[in-house]
């Protein structure tokens, strides 16, 4: 997350059949004889949401990445009379045409266009469509990014093809930002004396050899409240001293405060 700390979610346990021995749940298998089944958890729980917040997220609200955002383009026509409504509205036709296969809403709402500006950026909507009588005189509408705010006039007409692309460019920049912000806050270190001072004074993962002793875990967590997050796959801290005990490491760990 944005704060350095790491979040457990989306994570699935195979329980075999201890809990369904526990309450004595069978069926008639192929033999007809009754079974105990294997039973399975998976965590996709709102966990996932209050991620998707804290990790995108700034001071102006939400950031949702383009694939999940129940909204994904909202139009906010600029008009000060019936007249230029009605031409707005005529102009919007063909544009909903061409962008139906997102998800796209107008804002027709009594309200000041800075006003429906900001509570868009606040829901975290990654693309906002400006279209009033000036933007139509030139045949064109100005789209704004939630990600950085920049602004871009697309012809009305480019509109099917600019503005699904700009969603993918979105999506793709959300990930790297976050993944980049994640490995400049994660460092390898050897020790656990350098453990504790990292976790005193920075935020984010330390990498570390790890013998696996359950009691290194403690010590680590009662120094610093860091606990271990994941073993990397095909690590190379075996071998190498645990950076705890100094025993012969098995595997590198992820260390990091979580939630």
């Amino acid at each position: 997350m944005m704060d350095g700390k790491a979040l457990q979610m989306g994570t699935s346990h195979y329980f075999g059949e201890n809990f369904t021995r526990a309450y004595d749940l069978t069926f008639t298998g192929r033999s007809n004889e009754q079974q105990y089944p294997h039973s399975t958890s998976w965590g996709m729980s709102t966990r996932m949401v209050g991620a998707v917040v804290m990790a995108h997220g700034d001071d102006s609200g939400l950031q949702l990445p383009p694939r999940i955002a129940p909204l994904q383009v909202i139009i906010v026509p600029i008009f000060r009379s019936d007249a230029e409504r009605s031409q707005i509205q005529t102009a919007l036709q063909p544009v909903l045409a061409d962008l139906e296969d997102l998800r796209v809403k107008v804002d027709w709402r009594d309200e000041r266009p800075g006003f429906k500006f900001n509570e868009w950026e606040l829901k975290g909507v990654p693309l906002r469509i400006e279209l009033g009588p000036r933007d139509l005189a030139k045949g064109e509408a100005t789209v704004v990014r939630r990600l950085n705010r920049a602004k871009q006039a697309v012809p009305l007409g480019e509109l099917a093809v600019a503005i699904p692309a700009m969603l993918e460019e979105i999506q793709e920049a959300l990930v790297k930002r976050a993944r980049d912000f994640r490995d400049a806050h994660t460092v390898k270190l050897d020790s656990l004396e350098a453990m504790v001072s990292f976790f005193d004074s920075s935020i984010g993962f330390v990498i570390t050899p790890w013998c696996g002793a359950e009691e290194d875990e403690r010590t680590v967590s009662q120094r610093t409240t860091a606990t271990t997050r994941v073993i990397l796959a095909g690590s190379s801290g075996k071998g190498r001293p645990c950076a705890v005990c100094g025993r012969l490491a098995a595997v590198e760990v992820v260390w990091g405060k979580a939630y």
